[in-house]
């Protein structure tokens, strides 16, 4: 069973880690990426403020090919927090975001 792991504007920023972090959701069985429109409006925004050299059209395409590369990851209509358990990714590493659901430790999947 993947982890479900939130990838949030701050990580999705940098191309170098961008490539990475949609190369290991793209693996089987390790994590389950998930974004919302709203970080990728936060990403691209953040993208075209830094480098004006990027038109309107790049970014339309770049968020394309990510909503194209990692199967079910846009999240619509829901909170991300209804999930059972979530992870978010930070530039600082990974911390714990919500764990509802889970009545005992044992319930975790092991890694």
């Amino acid at each position: 069973m993947a982890f479900i792991v939130v990838y949030d504007a701050n990580v999705l920023y940098p191309n170098t880690l961008r490539d990475l972090l949609i190369r290991i959701a793209q693996l089987p069985h390790l994590v389950q990426a998930k974004w919302t429109d709203k970080i990728l409006d936060e990403m691209l925004t953040a993208l075209r403020k830094n480098l004006p050299d990027i038109s309107e059209e790049k970014a339309s395409r770049l968020r394309e090919l990510m909503n194209a590369a990692v199967r079910d990851c846009l999240v619509e209509g829901t909170s991300l927090s209804s999930q059972s358990w979530i992870f978010r990714i930070r530039m600082t590493g990974m911390c714990l975001l919500r764990l509802s659901g889970l009545r005992r430790r044992s319930s975790l999947p092991r890694t």
